[in-house]
């Protein structure tokens, strides 16, 4: 691989590396700022029917609005994969840690990063 593709990849997997952190904190103004203006998100949970948010505010506020609904979740990364500008990330949600009975499920997110923003989330769980 050449330094200029070896850098980009890099470049796009530090970034999902660090909204998942600003996930785990849950701090949706992190995640803000990280999501570039055309950010299309494809919901996860099956409550939701699979609903696709579009604009930075409107995923941020999703994301917002699940950590309210869910106060201990957190995300457990489990694989991280970059290819170009695209990210594999395999993880295991968990709904609260602290919980004596806490419920998890696993999941793919698939990425695309541009000019050092995410744009593109679509996620698949089980």
């Amino acid at each position: 691989m050449n330094p200029i593709r070896m850098s980009r990849v890099e470049s796009a997997v530090r970034i999902i590396i660090e909204l998942n952190h600003a996930f785990n904190s849950h701090d949706h103004e992190k995640m803000l700022g990280l999501f570039s203006e055309d950010i299309r998100f494809e919901d996860v949970l099956a409550d939701s029917g699979g609903v696709t948010y579009s604009g930075p505010n409107n995923v941020a506020q999703y994301f917002k609005d699940r950590f309210q609904q869910y106060p201990g979740i957190q995300l457990e990364q489990e694989e991280l994969f970059g290819f170009g500008n695209r990210c594999i990330l395999r993880w295991k949600a968990i709904l609260d840690k602290n919980a004596l009975e806490s419920g998890s499920f696993r999941g793919i997110s698939l990425f695309q990063v541009r000019n050092g923003n995410v744009a593109e989330i679509v996620s698949y769980a089980r």
